[in-house]
């Protein structure tokens, strides 16, 4: 009979630890939306939400509108032309409207210039003062104050250039751009440090790329120490900034990255996986399973999640590499949600996120 206890005793003390152990496994906090707003039908939005002060400014078709962040009451709308590539910085939110550069003031919500600057569909750097655009041989520097242009920087001459020319800026180095050049008739690829104050090339590293004739880049970031090129054929390569040396390369196609402390977050080739890579090894030591319907879907990354869209919001905890919550509309016959655009943002201040979709914005609490 006491055997007997002994044993009932054991298997209550495992049923005990078994249930404290599936406790740990959910999740500290589940997301909440806190408001959703009706904003009419629409063919999508164009740009991420903008937070600024109490305001979050989304788009619909060729319209900004101005959302209280607190409740997202519609605090007035403004009507523009399509709207394309875009940053913020400080109270100026600029962005491409067919070939001119826009200039929108978030205190006042008003247009302050509009400049025909032909940089629209080439690539578009920028940092706290300029932006910079690669066109044919030149790079270009647009003053976001004066709006004024200039040429900044030549590359070399070549009279049989085939191949990708594009440049990057990070925050981390103010006074530098690098420029990727890769050859395919040569079969190499050049990254340039080039410093924009001294008009000077800092250093000038050219690598053979035996198959880059059939690689496309589909991004070329600069994010701490790391140079990161990604490839449309099934390769990822990582670069030292300070020397311009590889330091890894993955076998591996990934697209839209976003970083966080020593990651690069990213969907995979293959639309089945977002991949947490590594930036120091190169290791994809995350792999979260999703689906996507295209390229285009950038991942936001705050604290201990990853949120992203498709068709809907979804909402995943990097530490368990699941999916924990999906923010989704009503679906109809000419439904088709949240188009082909990014369009959440996440407040990292507050640990709010905001969403655009088919009909409606959202603000929801990640914690």
């Amino acid at each position: 009979m006491k055997a007997l206890v002994q044993i009932k005793n054991i298997f209550i003390i495992f049923a005990m630890l078994l249930s404290i152990t599936c406790k740990k496994e959910e999740p500290v906090t589940s997301p909440e939306i806190v408001w959703q707003k009706d904003i009419g039908k629409s063919s999508g939005a164009s740009i991420n939400p903008v937070i600024y002060k109490n305001k979050v400014i989304i788009s619909k078709d060729t319209t900004l509108i101005i959302l209280n962040k607190s409740d997202g009451t519609i605090l007035s709308k403004k009507p523009t032309s399509t709207i394309g590539a875009n940053f913020r910085i400080q109270n100026r939110f600029y962005y491409f409207s067919q070939s001119d550069l826009v200039q929108f003031d978030l205190e006042t919500e008003t247009e302050i210039s509009r400049i025909p600057v032909n940089f629209y569909g080439f690539t578009v750097s920028a940092d706290s003062s300029h932006m910079y655009c690669l066109i044919d041989k030149k790079v270009l520097s647009a003053n976001l104050q004066t709006m004024v242009s200039d040429t900044v920087y030549t590359l070399h001459e070549e009279s049989n250039y085939q191949g990708n020319r594009i440049l990057a800026c990070s925050e981390d180095y103010q006074d530098e751009m690098m420029i990727f050049e890769g050859y395919f008739l040569e079969k190499e690829i050049h990254l340039i440090r080039y410093n924009k104050l001294t008009h000077s090339i800092v250093y000038e590293k050219t690598y053979p790329e035996n198959d880059l004739y059939y690689m496309t880049v589909s991004f070329f970031s600069v994010y701490k120490n790391y140079i990161i090129i990604g490839y449309s054929y099934n390769k990822t390569e990582c670069y030292s900034y300070s020397t311009g040396e590889l330091m890894w390369t993955l076998d591996k196609s990934i697209h839209k990255p976003t970083f966080s402390g020593d990651y690069l977050y990213a969907e995979s080739n293959n639309r089945r996986t977002i991949c947490g890579i590594n930036l120091n090894s190169g290791n994809s030591d995350i792999a979260i399973g999703c689906q996507f319907s295209d390229f285009d879907k950038k991942l936001t990354v705050y604290d201990n999640f990853i949120v992203w869209q498709n068709d809907d919001v979804y909402i995943a905890d990097i530490s368990r590499s699941k999916i924990i919550h999906t923010i989704t509309e009503d679906k109809s016959e000419d439904y088709f949600p949240f188009d082909n655009n990014t369009c959440v943002t996440v407040d990292h201040t507050t640990g709010y996120a905001y969403a655009v979709g088919y009909n409606y914005a959202w603000c929801f609490k990640l914690r």
